[in-house]
């Protein structure tokens, strides 16, 4: 099988209003979602059977110090690269650089999406996959559901690269995105200081 999921979330905020400064989009490819879902959930209860947390309790990776992330993060590497693709993928946007401040944050967070894929694209990721990009359904607003898939066929349609689906998850029930929220939010925390 020929396809490549990318598994994406954010930290930070884009909106001219918020204090953030910095705004990290991104996760990590696999050609194997699945085998992401499985590690992260072993890992993860591993940190909550540490730290004394429910196992039915959700762990953001806000919550969690950078250092047992770190840590958390690098196993998942290793186990996952026996057998499959892992690569972690990320943009920084740094607010105070930008010509214009943002006020519509779907559009802009669409726009930067795309210049994560074009990025993994100039590496040779994505060249000639089938592409299905996961989602945090809490990134997206009512009514703009299907917009970032059309904006990306649109933008990919005379290259080799095939947006398949873009699907928008529960990260309560989905450890692949909790996972891209742990790398995001490892990232974030890194540039804040």
């Amino acid at each position: 099988d020929d396809t490549i999921y990318i598994c994406i979330d954010e930290s930070g905020n884009l909106h001219k209003n918020s204090s953030n400064r910095f705004f990290v989009i991104g996760g990590f490819i696999t050609n194997n979602s699945l085998k992401g879902r499985s590690i992260f959930k072993n890992e993860i209860l591993k940190y909550k059977i540490s730290e004394g947390i429910l196992p039915k309790d959700e762990v953001k990776g806000s919550t969690v110090p950078n250092s047992k992330k770190k840590i958390i993060m690098e196993n998942i590497k290793t186990n996952y690269q026996k057998s499959n693709i892992f690569e972690e993928c990320f943009i920084v946007v740094d607010k105070k650089n930008l010509k214009k401040e943002i006020e519509e944050v779907n559009i802009l967070y669409n726009y930067f999406l795309n210049v994560l894929i074009k990025r993994l694209n100039s590496k040779g990721k994505l060249t000639n996959k089938k592409i299905v990009i996961k989602l945090d359904n809490r990134t997206i607003k009512v009514g703009s559901v299907n917009g970032l898939y059309e904006y990306l066929k649109g933008e990919y349609f005379f290259s080799d690269v095939n947006i398949s689906e873009v699907i928008y998850e529960d990260s309560k029930h989905r450890e692949e995105i909790q996972l891209a929220d742990f790398i995001c939010n490892y990232y974030w925390k890194k540039k804040k200081k």
